[in-house]
């Protein structure tokens, strides 16, 4: 039997003699490592693995090599690291055996390259464990959302019961009057929810079209803050901008900047103090971006915690420094606004200082 027999096959086939010298290396395995194949006769087996390994494959031969194996081709597999000629590595699967051609005893290595095996393996593995948080994080914002909209319902439900058996007698108006109230604050809350819930689906399932326009900032901003007056006015928050004219005008969907920049004042404005500051901002970085800020000398958000504020329905796991009130939505819906755009979003937050939330969008839209 002769060695240029293995010339024919598709794996890598490298044999040695006891000295671990390489005597012959057939056609795959000079195009594996990228060796001519008089390049490797005669050399140690060592040239073909990466340097960390070399003395692991040492003990490794001097055992096979000793373990009194003689019959005809017994082998056992291995997995082993292969080197190169650049001095890449690669991960192969390498069945040896142990043999005997022209009086003298070889081992012979059939090595198979497992790199793409591998990082398949490695992609199923991610794209599980993906699926897995995924779910979890479902089960999470279905949790969220089955509390938000109990809550609500339930004030409405038993509110209207009251109301309508007249249960605290027939002449109870003013009572009646304020559980009437009560039951149009539960719709509006409700009514948010949902409106929440619609905007968020839309924008993870790309149904959110962006139609981009140019847009002055600084009316903006302005507008924004007049929508949240009452609320401003209620804690006596200062509120003021800060935009140049280099920053003034920003190229994007007018529409879900505005959404963005009242998500992002509506959170400053329920974890500001009364008496607090909330001021909106905006720059070009160095990379010619634009930076919508908005900082707050709020509550503030622990580092542990940040990483949590953009999943929805935070606010039921106690995340944040202060009481928090509402779906938990806002930033979440931000953030997808925002990669619409491809912008990114960056919070910084220092407990008992204030929480600064930038948008940055890119110089050029799509």
């Amino acid at each position: 039997m002769s060695l240029a027999l293995f010339d024919t096959l598709e794996e890598a086939v490298v044999a040695v003699n006891d000295q671990a010298e390489i005597i012959f290396v057939n056609s795959s395995a000079t195009r594996l490592f990228g060796y001519k194949r008089s390049e490797l006769l005669g050399q140690s087996l060592d040239v073909l693995l990466p340097e960390h390994h070399r003395s692991k494959h040492a003990d490794y031969f001097a055992g096979f090599r000793e373990s009194g194996v003689a019959a005809r081709m017994k082998s056992e597999r291995a997995a082993v690291r292969g080197r190169r000629t650049d001095g890449s590595e690669f991960d192969a699967e390498a069945s040896i055996c142990r043999s005997e051609f022209g009086g003298q005893q070889v081992f012979i290595a059939v090595l198979r390259d497992v790199t793409r095996r591998k990082a398949h393996e490695h992609e199923l593995i991610e794209a599980r464990k993906a699926a897995e948080e995924a779910n979890r994080h479902k089960s999470m914002f279905l949790a969220g959302v089955s509390h938000e909209l109990r809550t609500p319902l339930n004030a409405i439900i038993g509110f209207a019961e009251i109301i309508r058996d007249e249960a605290l007698g027939p002449e109870a108006v003013r009572k009646y009057r304020e559980y009437a109230g009560d039951i149009a604050s539960s719709g509006v809350h409700l009514a948010a929810v949902i409106n929440d819930l619609i905007d968020l689906s839309r924008a993870e399932s790309g149904m959110q079209a962006v139609d981009p326009d140019l847009i002055d900032l600084r009316d903006l901003a302005e507008q924004c803050i007049r929508s949240l007056r009452p609320l401003i006015e209620e804690k006596a928050i200062r509120c003021s901008t800060h935009i140049p004219e280099t920053a003034r005008s920003l190229r994007a969907d007018r529409k879900a900047v505005r959404q963005m920049l009242i998500n992002l004042l509506s959170n400053a404005i329920r974890h500001t103090p009364a008496g607090g500051s909330i001021d909106i901002v905006a720059a070009l970085d160095s990379d010619e971006e634009l930076v919508l800020r908005v900082r707050d000398n709020g509550a503030g958000i622990p580092d542990t915690k940040l990483p949590w504020v953009t999943i929805p329905f935070n606010s039921d796991r106690n995340y944040v420094a202060s009481q928090r009130v509402g779906t938990g939505l806002g930033l979440a819906i931000t953030k997808r606004l925002l990669e619409l755009h491809d912008g990114r979003m960056t919070i910084r937050s220092t407990v008992g200082a204030g929480t600064t939330v930038d948008l940055i969008f890119p110089r050029r839209m799509k």
